[in-house]
C-alpha cells in the first residue's frame, strides 16, 4: 500500500486528525531522495489516534529560503487545497512531523489546590484581580491586590496545604477571605459570618479608632446550592435595613456563587458577563484545551489561568499535590455518603425497638402502632441531627406529627448539602 493511499485512507477514517507535512526542498522543487516507508511518513496514522485525541490544522511548510508553502486542511476526504495530498509526489522525502494531540488540561479549578494556586498565587495578581472585579462589579474597582498566605512552592508539604482559603488585601485596605467549598457543609452561613466578623475585628488593636476599619469581604465559591429559592447564581449579602434602602455600612459583606444554578450555553459564543465566566470555567475548565480556553473566554485572565492549570498538569510535584487534594476530597465524600447509609439502617434499628418498647407499655393496639411509629422517627431524627452536627434536644414531649416536621427540615437540610 502507498504513502497516499495509507494517508487518504487514514483521513477517511479519523477525521479529527490533521498533521504537518515538511518538504524539504532545494531551490523551488522539492529534492528527490528516497521514498520513505508507510511506517515512516505517517507513523501515527497508522497505529491510529487515541481516542479523545484532537488535532490542530497545521500548514504544510517548506524550509528557510524557499517560498511559502500551500495551506491545505484535513477533512475527512483527506487533504484539499491548491497542494492536496494526492498530487504530492512520494518519489520525494515526505516526513510527517508529528503534531502534539491538543489534549483537555485534565486538571479540576474547583479543587482546593487548583483554586489557591489559581486565585492565590503572587505570581499571577491578574487573575485575582479579574476574579475580585467580576464578584464585586462596578461598585469597586480594584487595581492591586497583595495575597497575604500564598503557596510558597518548592518547600511547601501535606501539612501546610491544610488552610487552602485565599486571604488578600487590596490598595484600599480592603480584606477578602476566598475560599471553595465542594460540598454544603454543616454551618457554612454561621462560618463565613464568622470569618468575615474576625476579618473586620482583626484591623485594629485596644485604643485604635474604629474610622481605621476596613471592608472585609468573604467570597465563596460553592458547588452546591444553598438556597433553592433563590435562581441567582451570585448571591450578595449586607448589613441592610428589613426594606432594603437602607444600608448601614459595606463594613461586612459575604459573597455566594453557587456554580450548580449556572447554565451552561449551548452555543460557542464569548461569554461576556464576568460572573457567568468565571461560573463557566470552574465547571468546564478541566475539559477543556488551552486554545479552547483563549477561544470561548477571549481574556488574557483567563488565558493566564488555564496555563496555570496546564503547569499543575506538568509539574509533576503540584500534580502530585493536586491529586492529594482530589484523593482528600473524595475520600471526604465517600465517608459522608457511607455515614449517611448507615445512619438510616441504625435510624430504622433504633426507632423501631424504642416503638415496639413504647407500644408494648402503652398495652394498646392504637398506641402500639403510634408507639411505633414515634419511636422510628425520633430514632431517624437523632441520626440525622448527628451527621449535621446539631445539638441533641429532647424529643419526648413532641406528638408524631410534630416529628415528623422535624424529619423532613433534616432531610431537606441533608439534600441541600448534596449528601
Amino acid at each position: 500500500m502507498s504513502c497516499e493511499t495509507v494517508a487518504n485512507e487514514s483521513f477517511r477514517k479519523v477525521a479529527s486528525f490533521q498533521g504537518r507535512l515538511q518538504l524539504p526542498c532545494s531551490g523551488n522543487e522539492p529534492r528527490r531522495i528516497q521514498s520513505p516507508s508507510s511506517a515512516e511518513a505517517f507513523p501515527r496514522l497508522i497505529t491510529g489516534p487515541k481516542r479523545g485525541d484532537r488535532f490542530g490544522p497545521y500548514p504544510i511548510s517548506r524550509d528557510a529560503g524557499c517560498p511559502d508553502g500551500v495551506l491545505p486542511w484535513a477533512n475527512e476526504h483527506g487533504f484539499d487545497g491548491e497542494l492536496p495530498l494526492n498530487r504530492i509526489d512520494f518519489g520525494n522525502k515526505v516526513s510527517l512531523q508529528h503534531a502534539e494531540p491538543l489534549t483537555a488540561i485534565g486538571i479540576d479549578p474547583t479543587v482546593d489546590y487548583a483554586f489557591k494556586l489559581l486565585l492565590g498565587s503572587p505570581e499571577h495578581p491578574a487573575i485575582t484581580l479579574h476574579f475580585l472585579n467580576a464578584i464585586l462589579g462596578d461598585e469597586i474597582q480594584i487595581t492591586e491586590v497583595e495575597i497575604l498566605n500564598p503557596i510558597l512552592g518548592k518547600g511547601d508539604d501535606t501539612d501546610k496545604l491544610s488552610i487552602l482559603d485565599i486571604a488578600a488585601r487590596d490598595s484600599s485596605g480592603r480584606v477578602y477571605d476566598i475560599e471553595m467549598q465542594t460540598s454544603l457543609p454543616a454551618g457554612l452561613a454561621e462560618r463565613l459570618a464568622y470569618y468575615t466578623a474576625s476579618l473586620y475585628v482583626g484591623q485594629i488593636g485596644e485604643g485604635d479608632a474604629y474610622t481605621r476599619l476596613r471592608p472585609a469581604i468573604s467570597i465563596c465559591v460553592l458547588d452546591a446550592i444553598m438556597f433553592r429559592e433563590s435562581q441567582p447564581i451570585h448571591s450578595d449579602f449586607r448589613l441592610r435595613s428589613r426594606e432594603g434602602n437602607l444600608n448601614l455600612t459595606n463594613g461586612l459583606q459575604i459573597h455566594l456563587l453557587e456554580l450548580p444554578k449556572y447554565t451552561l450555553p449551548s452555543d460557542n459564543k464569548v461569554i461576556a458577563d464576568p460572573v457567568e465566566a468565571w461560573a463557566y470555567f470552574f465547571r468546564q475548565a478541566d475539559a477543556m484545551t488551552t486554545d479552547e480556553i483563549q477561544q470561548r473566554f477571549n481574556c488574557p485572565a483567563f488565558t493566564e489561568a488555564a496555563q496555570v492549570l496546564d503547569m499543575i498538569q506538568r509539574t509533576p510535584q503540584q500534580r502530585s499535590q493536586y491529586e492529594q487534594r482530589l484523593k482528600a476530597q473524595r475520600d471526604e465524600r465517600a465517608r459522608m455518603e457511607y455515614a449517611v447509609d448507615q445512619a438510616r439502617l441504625e435510624g430504622e434499628a433504633l426507632g423501631e425497638a424504642r416503638g415496639e418498647a413504647r407500644g408494648e407499655a402503652l398495652g394498646e393496639a392504637r398506641g402500639e402502632a403510634r408507639g411505633e411509629a414515634r419511636g422510628e422517627v425520633r430514632g431517624r431524627i437523632s441520626i440525622l441531627r448527628k451527621i449535621l452536627g446539631g445539638e441533641p434536644e429532647s424529643l419526648d414531649s413532641l406528638s408524631l406529627e410534630q416529628l415528623t416536621v422535624i424529619e423532613k427540615e433534616l432531610q431537606n437540610q441533608l439534600r441541600e448539602r448534596g449528601i
